[in-house]
């Protein structure tokens, strides 16, 4: 019962138009860069268990969205002047909203099972020409792909040299732990923390996007917030973006 009822009211606050949402969650104590709104707190959010004071309530970014929104416009300032092609792989609501308005991005949805005004790509088979896109936004996908590093290479394909790719994924354990004949969702559920996972990753995850390729580092609260940011934006230590640039001068 309790679980229908928080789906009601989800469902209601998200009906309600923003200027409605701020007035109703209207204080400083939390701040959202992705819709710049700040509010008295944020809500619940989570697939297997909920996550307190995780979600915004304007626009509904987590965690993850808020700390690579930061990092794509404050430490790459790769969303300043100019124009940006961006393909965004399976996208969240709120950087689907707030991406596309910003001037000079050309925005490209995709998504294996697209949905309204998606294009449907496969991340390890993109039906996109070399070079394409200055930014590929990547965003908790590859514990989804069975061929991660296909996935990678593909997204270094698509990008021009000097390119950025922003990638995030769960991050769980000390090392990557996956297994291809594991395919009953029960018991991905168990290894891998959800039902379409195919691994749980470790730190190594970085390695990985280096033998694609890229130049990649992983960026934490620490190397992106000040020091009062974690917890006015809600962000916890242990959230990463994993920043990834094409080198200049590389030949595919």
């Amino acid at each position: 019962m309790k679980g229908v009822l928080r789906q009601a009211a989800l469902t209601l606050y998200r009906s309600l138009p923003v200027p409605v949402r701020r007035a109703f969650f209207a204080g400083h104590a939390r701040y959202c860069p992705v819709c710049d709104s700040a509010v008295g707190r944020f809500v619940e959010a989570g697939v297997n268990a909920l996550r307190p004071d995780a979600r915004c309530p304007v626009c509904g970014s987590e965690e993850r969205q808020r700390l690579a929104h930061v990092y794509a416009t404050r430490r790459a300032g790769i969303l300043g002047p100019g124009t940006k092609r961006v393909l965004h792989m399976a996208p969240s609501a709120c950087l689907e909203r707030r991406l596309p308005r910003i001037p000079g991005v050309r925005y490209t949805a995709a998504d294996l099972d697209p949905g309204p005004g998606q294009l449907q790509a496969d991340i390890t088979a993109l039906p996109f020409e070399d070079a394409s896109f200055e930014i590929v936004w990547c965003s908790h996908v590859l514990e989804h792909v069975v061929d991660d590093r296909a996935g990678m290479r593909e997204m270094l394909r698509v990008l021009v040299p000097g390119g950025h790719a922003i990638v995030q994924v769960p991050v769980s354990a000390n090392h990557t732990i996956e297994d291809a004949s594991v395919t009953d969702p029960e018991r991905r559920l168990e290894l891998y923390g959800q039902r379409d996972h195919v691994r749980r990753y470790g730190p190594d995850v970085l390695a990985r996007l280096r033998d694609a390729g890229f130049e990649a580092e992983a960026l934490g609260p620490e190397d992106l917030l000040t020091e009062d940011e974690p917890v006015l934006m809600a962000v916890p230590d242990d959230e990463v973006v994993y920043a990834c640039v094409r080198p200049r001068g590389r030949d595919n």
